[in-house]
């Protein structure tokens, strides 16, 4: 219940625009990760050195805006009308000499963040006949910015039976209505 009221008021007060909000951007950047740069192959973070080369969004027909920003100083991925999206790096990454895949994420409303991984095979190309892929759906936390660690062996366990020549890494998020934003991502 909401009680409004005036004193002495002898004529009308008007209200318009009464409602109640919540942010749908952060206001602080993440905590910048601690992980020894030596054991660390990243995709984007103000904290490591990043892969050249790395596609970001590319074009398989997705809603999806991906566009660079600035929080608190900090670069971030900002993901709107986020279905799914993909990154491909410019040279295949070997998972199974890492033990984690790693991203810092913020999201108001989000109900679910979901990773696949996309290895290439033995060839190392993407050509359909050895590739195999296996995504994880995670569960976030809203309203503040959480990290999302997930173990390579949590991949394998689910399928992936190569992680050596990981060539795409897809992100999706279910029930995003407003922009998620990503960071720290290795």
């Amino acid at each position: 219940q909401i009680v409004l009221s005036a004193t002495g008021a002898t004529n009308p007060v008007f209200l318009d625009n009464i409602y109640f909000m919540s942010s749908t951007a952060p206001t602080d950047a993440p905590t910048a990760p601690t992980a020894d740069a030596a054991n660390v192959v990243s995709i984007f973070s103000d904290a490591y050195t990043d892969l050249t080369g790395t596609t970001w969004n590319p074009n398989w027909s997705q809603t999806t805006v991906v566009a660079d920003t600035t929080i608190a100083g900090n670069a971030v991925k900002r993901y709107s009308s986020f279905n799914y999206s993909g990154i491909e790096p410019a040279a295949t990454i070997n998972g199974s000499a890492t033990t984690h895949f790693t991203l810092d994420y913020w999201t108001s409303d989000a109900t679910a963040l979901l990773v696949k991984f996309r290895d290439y095979g033995a060839n190392g190309t993407y050509d359909g006949g050895d590739d195999v892929e296996t995504e994880i759906s995670n569960t976030p936390t809203t309203g503040s910015w959480n990290t999302l660690s997930i173990a390579i062996a949590d991949f394998v366990a689910a399928g992936l039976t190569t992680s050596s020549n990981i060539g795409q890494i897809v992100l999706s998020a279910t029930g995003a209505t407003n922009p998620v934003f990503l960071d720290n991502i290795y």
